[in-house]
């Protein structure tokens, strides 16, 4: 079934629910999947174009959900003309199909997704440095938003380096924890009338 992965997303204000379950019940009234794989195949292999579909975040989706996109990735793979472009967390993955019960462990499911992923390039990890200025940066918008709508705020951002070099760092290691923790620290400010120190 496809509703239990649709009904987690809305894209543009539509419950992909809903529709996932209308072509549900369309898929039930038309041909097998294999049959209209086959006749999918045979009007791309005339196509004079390539196709790139690249998936963001499937490291964030629930083990379920993990599963499911990989079993219809499955399903997909080998039309001609078509490539995928999956953007992941490795260790993520694996650890979210070990927990949707589809493998026992990291190598089952490894040696699962290397049947259909014939290339893979590893991003390295940020430069510590690159994270740092990154965290001040975040760090010192926020001070300034703040301390412009209350003279009497006074942030110490010397303060605060050592904080971050000291414990913090070993936490926000992604940018996307970055962004997090602060907009975190905004919502919470932002609630919070008068002088901040």
């Amino acid at each position: 079934s496809l509703v239990p992965f649709g009904s987690a997303l809305s894209v543009g204000g539509v419950d992909v629910g809903k529709a996932a379950e209308a072509v549900g019940k369309k898929l039930t009234t038309e041909p097998p999947v294999p049959s209209q794989k086959e006749e999918l195949a045979k009007r791309l292999g005339g196509a004079d174009r390539n196709i790139l579909v690249t998936i963001d975040d499937i490291d964030r989706l629930q083990p379920d959900q993990q599963a499911l996109m990989f079993n219809l990735l499955r399903i997909v793979s080998g039309l001609p003309r078509v490539y995928f472009l999956l953007l992941l967390h490795e260790p993520s993955i694996f650890q979210g199909l070990i927990a949707s019960k589809a493998f026992e462990n990291s190598d089952q499911a490894q040696a699962f997704m290397e049947k259909f992923i014939q290339f893979r390039h590893e991003m390295p990890p940020l430069d510590q440095e690159v994270l740092e200025r990154h965290v001040l940066s975040k760090f010192e918008a926020l001070s300034q938003k703040y301390e412009r709508a209350n003279e009497r705020t006074h942030v110490n951002l010397d303060r605060f380096t050592i904080m971050y070099r000291e414990g913090m760092r070993h936490h926000l290691v992604r940018p996307r924890l970055i962004n997090r923790f602060f907009a975190e620290i905004d919502a919470d400010l932002s609630s919070m009338p008068g002088e901040l120190n």
